[in-house]
Parts: C-alpha cells; sequence; structure tokens
C-alpha cells in the first residue's frame, strides 16, 4: 500500500497547456476489464487513487514541492497553475508512473495531447471523481 507513483495532467485552458505534478506515495489499484461493442473491445479499466495532503489540502510532490488544491473553476483563473493543483472530472487525468518531462507540455495536436497520451501509453486515466476526506487529510481520486 501506498508504494505506487502517480503523475497528475493539468490542463490550463487559459494558457493551453497541461502541467504536470508527480505524487509518490499513492494507494493506487487498477481493475482490468473490458466490453465489447458493435465496433469491437473498448477499455474498462477503472482506477482508484489515494493521495495523501494536509488538513488545508497541501499537497508534496515526489521532489520536495508543496502545491496546493484548488477547484476547477479557481484553477481556470490562477496566473501560476504550476503552483496548484486541481482535479477536474472529464478534462484532467492522471499516469501510472512518474512522468519524466515536468516542463508543461502544449496541447496544440489534433487530437489533444490526452487522446494521444491514452493512445500510446498504458496506465493513462481520465479523473472521473474527486473525494477529500478531512479525517486522515487525502483525496479519493477515481478514474477510468
Amino acid at each position: 500500500m501506498y508504494e505506487s507513483a502517480i503523475t497528475l495532467f493539468n490542463f490550463h485552458k487559459a494558457t493551453g497547456l497541461w502541467y504536470t505534478s508527480v505524487f509518490s506515495g499513492v494507494d493506487l489499484g487498477v481493475n482490468k476489464a473490458s466490453r465489447s461493442t458493435l465496433d469491437g473491445k473498448l477499455n474498462g479499466d477503472t482506477v482508484t487513487a489515494i493521495i495523501h495532503c494536509t488538513a488545508d489540502k497541501t499537497f508534496v510532490t515526489a521532489d520536495g514541492t508543496a502545491k496546493s488544491y484548488t477547484g476547477p473553476k479557481t484553477y481556470a483563473e490562477c496566473e501560476n497553475p504550476a503552483d496548484c493543483i486541481t482535479f477536474n472530472p472529464e478534462c484532467d487525468f492522471i499516469y501510472a508512473g512518474a512522468w519524466p518531462e515536468q516542463s508543461p507540455i502544449s496541447d496544440d495536436e489534433e487530437n489533444g495531447f490526452y487522446h494521444r497520451m491514452n493512445d500510446t501509453q498504458d496506465g493513462v486515466y481520465m479523473i472521473t471523481s474527486a473525494e477529500f476526506f478531512s479525517l486522515l487529510p487525502h483525496f479519493e481520486i477515481g478514474g477510468r
């Protein structure tokens, strides 16, 4: 438990960039599944990630940087998106592992950066839910 590393990719619409945050000491639960459609199989994998934070929702990334949590609307208005994180369902995503590139990534690709990542990498999960628990401060992130 709490031995995995994940990378959170936050999209900042005002800059058109994806900002990364690598977290270690994460409990990552992956359920592998597939489902069939008339067009063929679809990935039905789901994931739950438990990320510890402080009571004021501050996270410490794998490189020791402190980042504060903000809601998706506040993050969209953030002047320094590299200093904050958010969990915006159906926009942001996580990657199972430590992504080596830490500088912001442009989203100027034809189908978008998320789709390229999902098509070329294993362990890419779109965030579908995020819930904060204050008793033992942490977020539980759901994805597919």
